[in-house]
């Protein structure tokens, strides 16, 4: 038996609820001490900032502020997976102060969405007046999904959604679908975006 099918076997053979756990572990919520101070009033008790990432989100020449929230679990009523991490955009005004503009409880999918895989959320990737969040889970069905939303007219838009399912053993074999506002989208503000409800929403 070649190496890669040793290894191959080998990881086939891990218990899935160990790995999920693993990975469900990689976003840990930042110590204290790596939140600026300025940040803190934005970040309700009882959450923990996971993601935050600082740089000129709008084109206005200040920089801005991107977070990711993670809900405690001990603090959670009812459904626990129901807005457990919201996404938050704070703008840098004019006068040096900070305001929330846009806070979405949906985009991000909660820490358990990702079937065997654990946590879905793998990262956001920021450009100048867009930004895109990615995220993988599923089990013997993989999937992901792109999200990405740009600055336009003083807003928070959709601007286009990826989508791709395969097999785990057949990844070559995988089905891809992209989703383009306007031509698929309607305008859909990141405040209110739900990656549930989207499809037919939104004036043309």
């Amino acid at each position: 038996m070649s190496l890669l099918r040793r290894c191959l076997a080998l990881i086939l053979c891990l218990p899935i609820a160990p790995l999920a756990h693993a990975v469900s572990q990689l976003h840990r919520p930042l110590p204290e001490n790596r939140i600026p101070t300025e940040l803190r009033p934005f970040i309700p008790d009882g959450y923990g900032v996971i993601e935050l990432l600082h740089s000129d989100l709008d084109g206005d020449g200040r920089p801005d502020y991107l977070l990711v929230l993670e809900r405690a679990e001990d603090v959670a009523p009812g459904d626990f997976r129901s807005g457990q991490r919201p996404l938050l955009i704070v703008e840098r005004q004019k006068n040096g102060s900070l305001k929330l503009v846009a806070r979405n409880d949906h985009v991000v999918y909660c820490s358990s969405c990702g079937g065997m895989i654990g946590d879905p959320f793998v990262s956001i990737a920021l450009g100048r007046g867009r930004f895109s969040i990615h995220q993988y889970g599923g089990s013997a069905w993989r999937w992901s999904t792109d999200y990405s939303f740009v600055w336009s007219a003083g807003s928070w838009l959709l601007a286009s959604v990826d989508e791709t399912s395969f097999l785990s053993g057949e990844p070559e074999q995988a089905t891809s679908h992209h989703y383009e506002w306007p031509r698929d989208i309607g305008r859909l503000e990141l405040s209110t975006f739900n990656p549930e409800t989207w499809r037919g929403r939104g004036p043309r």
